[in-house]
């Protein structure tokens, strides 16, 4: 009873951010988003290149990833 007392409240938390959000941004919403989720995405890539920089050996012009369980 207590779970689904928490989860209706997150819902309707939730729901009442969702709304203001859509409520104040108006039509630039969907450019606030957009350039929300290109910003999240540039900084996943260049973690990811980051994690491939140090994980990577380049044999015969083809790079290889090292697996470290592997290695051992």
């Amino acid at each position: 009873m207590r779970d689904s007392l928490a989860i209706l409240l997150a819902a309707a938390g939730i729901s009442v951010l969702a709304w203001a959000f859509w409520h104040f941004a108006g039509g630039r919403g969907v450019d606030i988003l957009t350039s929300f989720l290109l910003l999240i995405l540039t900084a996943d890539n260049i973690r990811l290149r980051r994690c491939l920089r140090n994980k990577t050996i380049v044999a015969a012009g083809s790079a290889q990833i090292q697996n470290d369980s592997r290695s051992g």
